[in-house]
């Protein structure tokens, strides 16, 4: 079963623009900077049979979460012991 903490989908969100921020500020120490409804989530649509996609409640929707990239980032035990593998 997995586990995704909202603040870390948010975080590692995969759309483009998310993805170049995080690129730009690699290494960096930032300070978070929340908006309202950054990491709460106002639903979640299916796909294809492949992904994901994430709406916040701060109206943020552009990233598509494949299941394999999930895995990647899903917290649970089980499925950091076959990421480290």
């Amino acid at each position: 079963m997995g586990r995704h903490l909202l603040q870390t989908l948010r975080k590692y969100c995969p759309c483009a623009s998310c993805k170049s921020d995080r690129e730009a500020n690699e290494g960096m120490i930032m300070l978070p900077v929340l908006s309202s409804g950054q990491n709460e989530l106002s639903s979640v649509e299916k796909v294809g049979s492949y992904a994901l996609q994430f709406v916040w409640a701060d109206g943020h929707k552009t990233g598509i979460y494949t299941f394999e990239y999930l895995r990647h980032l899903c917290e649970c035990e089980e499925c950091r012991r076959v990421t480290a593998e």
